[in-house]
């Protein structure tokens, strides 16, 4: 009965708000709500609790004036939705429930309608911490960099480029890994790097496989082609397309021939490659050697000078080698708790060049507007 009563109640309130959303919006001002009634895996109560959240964190930025009423002739479009179901991180093991709400800044118009492009915007993710490190700024895909660190206290991370990442002062999104842990899989993909490159490179059969195999086949195909086609079309298409069915098999033979060349040319250089290999190798292998007991534990730093160690003992700012704090969701008692919130500013704290100096200002004057103490209330 509880569970049904707080959908219901839920389902109420977002219809309410939609109409007085619809009521009291300006043509420069919209709202926009993506929530499941039902996330699969959840229960109805739990769901609902979820998306109450998610409301609250809607409810931050729509209290604020630069939100429900930007400067003519700006538009600013308030979205919060989440997933169907229970999501998987990249980064973590556990499936959670995931969502968000934010701002985004639709492209300036006449003054009468928000266009459907957006430019830049403020955002809160709940429980995504792939959103703050995507792929393309790891190290692998267990290991990244912890970014220059503006100012941090428990619970709140704030880095240089503007991410805000908020947790359980008992729980920090991530923990250092270490100099030992860190050579030693550098170690494993140097070497895996140095096999690869000698398997794939160290074989004269490529040819063979072509005038053995491939060729064959692909003529096969040529021919079957065209004994479907013969017919169906014109004398001049049938020629047409005999004459391009060969031609592909003498461009497939020449690519290949040049692929088979390079590779040759590539084996005669294997000696000195498997020379140079061995000594980064033998560099990280040093490196990993000469740990001392302590050291072993230490976290380990990129080093842009000496990319075959661990670094400095103490790493500099944005430095840092890190892993994701599998306390982060395993410690949690429900998939719907939230357990870690992002902020983002969109592109970053600086002005893009092509980005129009009042949107630009319109964003860091929301960014600046996002209150991290409203929103640690709602971590479980």
């Amino acid at each position: 009965m509880l569970a049904t009563f707080i959908v219901r109640l839920t389902a109420t309130a977002a219809a309410t708000l939609l109409l007085q959303s619809a009521a009291m919006a300006t043509p420069r001002f919209e709202q926009r709500t993506d929530v499941p009634s039902q996330i699969a895996g959840l229960s109805a109560e739990q769901t609902a609790r979820f998306n109450h959240k998610l409301a609250q964190i809607a409810a931050m930025f729509a209290d604020m004036s630069e939100v429900r009423s930007p400067p003519q002739p700006l538009c600013t479009r308030l979205t919060v939705s989440s997933h169907q179901k229970l999501v998987a991180d990249s980064l973590m093991a556990e499936s959670m429930a995931m969502g968000g709400s934010g701002v985004s800044l639709p492209a300036v118009t006449d003054g009468t309608t928000c266009s459907e492009l957006t430019n830049n915007g403020i955002g809160v993710s709940v429980n995504s911490l792939a959103a703050a490190f995507p792929h393309s700024e790891r190290i692998n895909d267990v290991f990244f960099a912890l970014p220059a660190v503006s100012s941090q206290q428990p619970g709140v991370t704030v880095l240089q480029n503007g991410k805000i990442l908020i947790t359980r002062p008992d729980t920090p999104f991530y923990l250092p890994v270490s100099k030992h842990q860190y050579l030693s899989w550098l170690l494993e993909q140097m070497q895996l790097q140095a096999d690869e490159v000698v398997a794939e490179y160290d074989s004269d059969d490529m040819w063979q496989q072509w005038l053995t195999v491939d060729k064959p086949e692909l003529i096969a195909s040529n021919s079957e082609t065209l004994e479907q086609m013969q017919g169906q079309i014109s004398a001049e298409e049938f020629a047409t397309l005999k004459k391009t069915l060969d031609q592909m098999v003498i461009d497939t033979e020449a690519g290949i021939r040049q692929l088979a060349a390079s590779a040759a040319d590539v084996n005669q250089q294997l000696p000195q490659l498997a020379s140079v290999h061995q000594q980064e190798l033998a560099k990280v292998q040093l490196a990993l050697n000469q740990l001392t007991i302590e050291q072993r534990q230490l976290p380990a730093c990129l080093d842009t000078e000496d990319p075959f160690s661990a670094g400095p003992e103490i790493c500099d700012n944005g430095t840092m080698v890190i892993k994701a704090n599998p306390a982060l969701f395993s410690n949690a008692a429900s998939p719907a708790d939230i357990r870690l919130l992002f902020v983002s500013p969109g592109t970053g704290l600086h002005m893009l060049s092509f980005e129009d100096p009042r949107l630009y200002d319109l964003r860091m004057r929301i960014y600046r507007k996002v209150d991290i103490e409203r929103l640690r209330q709602l971590l479980d």
